[in-house]
């Protein structure tokens, strides 16, 4: 009852999303025209000359060199996470002993929920980019919050120090349904257009997103109804309003173990442990997917030296047997889906694309962000 208990909280982590966004653009070094015609140098904002204002810039770059060099000496590091209890307090609460004595220095949990999570993401933002405040952030916040039309960040404002793990996700019907395989529920859609219903929780969600684009990619004609969170959607297929989810694998994971429900395939690419022989849809021969992960980031401009002693730590640190150890005791271990902060980037850049192509090419972007 308890892994289940913390699973149900790592797939509400999973799922949130709110909305936020922004920016701003200048040019230096830029000519003017005299009322002769003639063109002169723009003066310093300072009102100093160029050898001063390079002397400066020189001097600032010589202090952040030596600050880089010297972190992080200077202050504790504080980590914000969700509320506590959350799987990803547990994470973090497990990690950061083990992160501390890597860094040689303290590292402070601070629970920020509420605000849909949002508020785990903002003091990030608002902080110095000097590595001193970190963020474990789910793929809602930096792949689909930022389309919003009133948002003031994108995930470039980020830096992807690791990914902790990436939930798995499954299409999901009905244990009495007549199609077992994913083939023949294909085929039974084909014989009922537009009458199959899946179920998500939300329009701006990651499941809603992967449906979207399989139609998109396939031509099948089913509907999507979104209801308002996990629950309310394992409740609609419980109570026969819909023919199918899609959700993560812990959010329906009592059904699935009660014999209520039946796997289809994995939206996503990872599987959860048991369940290999059940397909994934790149095995399947699709490009839609749906990508759910956790991970941990800091603000973007972070001196690259900072940036790299922090990756560093943390790529030993989950690699640890004593954390994996822990990880596993604690059932906040999910499947072992770690990425480093390159692999990191790169899921989040792929996840970011397919997502705006699937809103563009529908027509979703408006509707949904507005």
């Amino acid at each position: 009852m308890k892994k289940k208990i913390i699973a149900v909280l790592l797939a509400a982590s999973m799922t949130a999303g709110l909305t936020a966004c922004g920016g701003g653009s200048g040019a230096d070094g830029a000519a003017a025209k005299t009322e002769s015609g003639t063109e002169t140098e723009l003066q310093n904002p300072t009102g100093s000359s160029k050898g001063e204002s390079d002397a400066v810039r020189t001097e600032t770059e010589k202090k952040d060199s030596e600050a880089a060099g010297k972190y992080p000496s200077e202050k504790v590091i504080t980590w914000y996470v969700q509320d506590a209890g959350n799987v990803t307090d547990t994470i973090a609460r497990i990690i950061a002993p083990k992160l501390s004595e890597e860094l040689g220095q303290n590292i402070v949990i601070e629970n920020a929920g509420g605000a849909g999570g949002m508020n785990e993401l903002m003091p990030v933002l608002a902080a110095d980019a000097d590595g001193y405040s970190i963020a474990s952030l789910a793929v809602a916040f930096l792949c689909l919050t930022p389309f919003s039309s009133d948002c003031t960040y994108d995930y470039t404002d980020f830096e992807m120090l690791y990914n902790v793990f990436s939930q798995p996700q499954v299409m999901v019907v009905s244990a009495d349904a007549p199609y077992s395989t994913f083939e023949e529920w294909k085929d039974f859609v084909a014989e009922n257009p537009g009458k199959f219903r899946f179920g998500v929780p939300g329009a701006s969600t990651v499941h809603n997103m992967c449906l979207q684009g399989l139609k998109l990619e396939s031509g099948m004609d089913y509907n999507v109804i979104n209801y308002g969170n996990a629950s309310e959607t394992v409740a609609g297929l419980l109570g026969k309003h819909i023919e199918g989810l899609v959700l993560g694998y812990s959010e329906c994971m009592a059904g699935i173990d009660s014999g209520d429900f039946k796997i289809l395939a994995f939206t996503t690419d990872t599987k959860y442990k048991g369940y290999e022989e059940i397909p994934t849809l790149g095995e399947l021969g699709y490009t839609s997917k749906g990508v759910a992960f956790q991970g941990i980031c800091l603000k973007a401009g972070t001196d690259p030296e900072v940036t790299a002693k922090l990756k560093s730590a943390f790529e030993k640190v989950f690699n640890d047997p004593e954390v994996i150890e822990a990880l596993t005791n604690a059932n906040a271990w999910v499947d072992g889906t770690f990425q480093n902060g390159e692999e990191f980037t790169e899921t989040v850049k792929s996840a970011y694309e397919f997502y705006e192509k699937v809103l563009t090419e529908t027509g979703l972007m408006e509707q949904i962000y507005g």
